[in-house]
């Protein structure tokens, strides 16, 4: 059950040295690589030093289906840079599992991807279509891509983006057809028609 919640946080719930990640910390953009404080032998302790033990604090974050994951917040009183960071190992929080950028952080994500992008703009960047799953439960508007260029992503990760809809307007019986738990094309009419935004997006390691 912990690795099935594990794996749909990161789905539903994304240079290759330090230097590269680190300079991120106080430039803009802020890129969220496979590498250096986000590569696979990382820790809590290491976000700590990359980052400053002042931003790096461990909490616990609601999860899928009523669960509590214990979790480490970096930058967490600064909406714009937080991250959420997921452990393999989360007695001794090491070996990250999923680095999540939700809300209102402006970290990009491979290729370019950003909070707010579009399915066209996000199968443009993976050169093809991929799969999402029907909204209105736990897991809706998860993203996984079976081909195409984000379906390897350098560093030995890879990237999940979960894509939601503007729920403050009313959607057409019409619309029930991207809704529950299917798999649904990216190219899809109906799909597209809604103009579904990314929400979340995840790197992390499979175990």
């Amino acid at each position: 059950m912990r690795e099935r919640v594990l794996r749909a946080a990161i789905a539903a719930v994304l240079g290759s040295a330090l230097s590269v990640p680190a300079v991120a910390q106080s430039s803009e953009p802020l890129h969220l690589e496979c590498a250096g404080p986000f590569g696979s032998d990382s820790s809590e302790a290491f976000l700590a030093e990359v980052f400053g033990s002042e931003n790096v604090v461990a909490d616990m974050i609601d999860g899928p289906e009523g669960t509590t994951l214990d979790a480490t917040l970096v930058f967490p009183d600064d909406p714009a840079k937080r991250l959420v960071v997921l452990w393999q190992d989360e007695a001794a929080r090491t070996r990250p599992a999923a680095i999540i950028v939700r809300d209102d952080s402006s970290w990009i994500g491979p290729g370019g991807i950003q909070l707010g992008s579009g399915l066209a703009e996000v199968e443009a960047i993976n050169g093809g279509p991929f799969t999402v799953l029907g909204f209105g439960w736990d897991y809706g508007g998860a993203a996984s891509f079976p081909s195409g260029t984000l379906s390897t992503i350098p560093g030995g990760c890879m990237m999940s983006l979960s894509f939601d809809l503007d729920w403050t307007l009313e959607y057409g019986p019409e619309f029930d057809a991207i809704m529950g738990d299917q798999q649904l094309k990216s190219d899809n009419a109906i799909l597209l028609g809604a103009h579904p935004t990314v929400s979340e997006i995840a790197v992390g390691y499979p175990q």
